[in-house]
């Protein structure tokens, strides 16, 4: 593989150093607190922008344009999913925030045991009021074992249901799942670190962009403090 060095997004020292020492619940609440700071600065814009409008219709403004954050939909997601006893992990960029650097980000991935009669149950959970869910998109990939997208049009958030393999790599990262503390009222199951440092540079191997490299070295940054498991990463690496 190939690595174009400078076109890679690094942070000085003193930051890495700053982020190694903070736990996983650490940096997604920086990363969670993002969305908030977001909400505070749409208010504000609104109010300059309208200053006739009262507290009620910018408050109605705010929830329109920002009703879900990530943080919110995370855990509307999981909740779901855990009702319906669907095994998942969280990946992708909200795990690289929890080992890495916290960032905002306009998507969760999940890797899911979804099968057939989850379906019905899933379509209520996300009603189409609300949320872009398609039941054919679902049988499909759980045909093709490939994925789905469950989308928050009014604040452009979405989530990536990738459909859990029959693989040997994806039945031992279920096995190696840490329960990680998103916020102080739920836990949730997250693709360890390893793990997501494999998925993303199989991602740029496959033509991926750039961001999948930055957010490898991302998670890098706060697995190395915590003495990554070589052992562990690869007989994974040969089997992806």
């Amino acid at each position: 593989m190939s690595l174009h060095p400078p076109r890679i997004e690094v942070m000085d020292d003193m930051m890495a150093e700053i982020l190694r020492r903070k736990t996983p619940a650490e940096r997604l609440a920086i990363g969670f607190g993002l969305w908030r700071s977001a909400r505070k600065l749409l208010r504000g814009q609104l109010a300059s922008l309208h200053p006739e409008w009262d507290e009620q219709r910018l408050s109605r403004e705010v929830a329109r344009r920002l009703s879900h954050g990530a943080v919110e939909l995370l855990a509307q997601v999981v909740e779901t999913f855990e009702r319906l006893r669907i095994p998942y992990l969280v990946t992708g960029s909200v795990a690289s925030m929890a080992y890495g650097e916290p960032r905002l980000t306009n998507d969760i991935d999940l890797v899911a045991g979804i099968n057939d009669h989850h379906i019905v149950r899933l379509l209520d959970a996300f009603p189409s009021d609300a949320f872009y869910l398609s039941e054919e998109a679902i049988r499909e990939a759980i045909l093709h074992q490939t994925q789905f997208n469950i989308i928050h049009p009014t604040s452009g958030l979405k989530v990536d249901v990738m459909v859990r393999r029959d693989t040997p790599f994806d039945r031992s990262r279920f096995a190696r799942a840490r329960l990680l503390r998103p916020t102080e009222s739920y836990t949730a199951a997250f693709a360890s670190a390893e793990d997501v440092i494999i998925k993303k540079m199989e991602y740029y191997q496959e033509g991926g962009s750039e961001k999948h490299l930055r957010d490898k070295c991302r998670t890098l940054l706060g697995c190395w403090a915590r003495h990554l498991p070589v052992s562990t990463v690869n007989p994974c690496v040969v089997r992806v």
